[in-house]
């Protein structure tokens, strides 16, 4: 399976299913629940990561590429979800937007990983 599907997998899980209610709430007041719930999807993301070069055989999990892409992948949704909660109107295109951002995001990084 290509590395953007466990990508997409990851953020499913990062974004949804693992940011409750009062979490996506509590982000457009509090940056430290901003910042929890960024640093949980960027762990998963190593995680999926980690995974899928465990299921191929491939070893660039363990490199500083990899590592600087998960710091670059952090601040970038932080930022982004900072501007969708504080600063951007409420707005399904604005929420479609941002996801759109997110998963092009990651098919970046699915370029530079491989």
């Amino acid at each position: 399976m290509d590395l953007i599907m466990y990508l997409l997998l990851g953020h499913l899980v990062g974004d949804f299913a693992l940011q409750s209610d009062r979490m996506a709430q509590d982000k457009n007041h509090s940056k430290k629940t901003l910042t929890f719930h960024v640093t949980v999807y960027v762990l998963i993301m190593a995680g999926i990561l980690w995974l899928h070069s465990t299921a191929t055989g491939e070893s660039y999990f363990f490199s500083w590429t990899v590592l600087a892409l998960l710091f670059i992948l952090f601040v970038l949704h932080w930022v982004q979800d900072y501007l969708k909660c504080r600063v951007l109107p409420k707005t399904k295109q604005m929420y479609y937007i941002d996801q759109i951002l997110h998963v092009s995001f990651l098919y970046v990084l699915r370029l530079l990983v491989q």
